[in-house]
């Protein structure tokens, strides 16, 4: 079937809010370059994309969890703060001489182009499962960039290391490398417990005074069976169908909302958080619990 080739980009597609969109973005980056400017922010001509890493990956956080709460008004303000991150690590490198803050632009428009022909050329794309066939082999054979080597590959590095660990188990799992149901997984937990209290114990009848280095190893052993524990909770996670991310958020969430029940306790009857009062945070504690889930 012929189609009449599209131009690469239809001008009269764009609504008169997506112009505005626009003038609003330059009117941001104003601000974002004056910002960095000798007249700016100290704190924020200081930043550099290492030290800005982790507040693009808390923003980001704190929109998936706007947007998990259906809050609109806050996905807004969020999304705007993530918007604030990128493009101050995109400018840094600007003023660093790497790329300019319009380079970045310019080339995922023109990826969103290439990867679109059935949009913007005269490819067919019937659905979903044509366009990801179809993104794939323009990656390979147009972009030049390399399949991947291994499935875990497809994995990103980038993720956070528990919706990674999560990931990677699922993509074994696709192959059959994976355990029958969730019981063995359970034994799975208790045998990595049970060497890292083996490790502990090691750690606790060391000699005093034991050389650097052994205090190093030592740590180095209890960290990786810690991580060893962690990555087979959540493998009983992913057994049980429950998405570990998600479940750790709810118990995050529950944790805060018993602590400030604590923190309000202690308050009202004129004492302070410190560890001689254990035991009145403790019956606080217990009944946080009898609040709500």
């Amino acid at each position: 079937m012929q189609h009449s080739r599209r131009p690469p980009f239809d001008t009269g597609r764009i609504e008169p809010q997506d112009l505005a969109a626009g003038e609003e973005f330059g009117r941001f980056f104003e601000i974002v370059r004056i910002l960095r400017g000798p007249q700016g922010c100290p704190w924020d001509r200081e930043q550099t994309p290492e030290s800005l890493k982790g507040f693009l990956l808390e923003e980001a956080f704190e929109c998936l969890d706007a947007i998990g709460r259906d809050d609109s008004e806050h996905v807004s303000e969020e999304l705007g703060d993530v918007f604030l991150i990128a493009a101050m690590i995109a400018y840094v490198y600007e003023q660093q001489g790497a790329f300019s803050v319009a380079r970045v632009f310019r080339d995922i428009g023109d990826k969103l182009v290439r990867r679109h022909p059935h949009v913007f050329g005269d490819a067919d794309a019937s659905d979903s499962g044509a366009v990801k066939r179809q993104w794939d082999e323009i990656k390979t054979h147009i972009e030049g960039k390399s399949g991947k080597h291994s499935l875990l590959d497809r994995v990103s590095r980038g993720f956070s290391p528990l919706e990674a660990a999560f990931r990677l188990q699922r993509k074994a799992a696709k192959v059959g490398f994976d355990w029958p149901d969730y019981r063995p997984v359970i034994g799975k937990i208790h045998e990595e417990l049970g060497e890292l209290q083996a490790e502990l114990s090691v750690a606790d009848k060391a000699t005093p005074g034991g050389t650097a280095k052994n205090d190093d190893q030592r740590g180095a052993d209890i960290e990786q069976e810690v991580g060893d524990l962690l990555f087979s909770v959540v493998n009983l996670s992913r057994k049980l169908g429950i998405d570990p991310t998600l479940a750790l958020h709810q118990a995050n969430d529950k944790f805060r909302r018993r602590f400030l029940f604590v923190e309000q306790g202690m308050r009202d009857s004129g004492r302070e958080m410190t560890s001689a009062e254990v035991d009145a945070m403790e019956d606080l504690w217990r009944r946080s619990k009898q609040q709500r889930p």
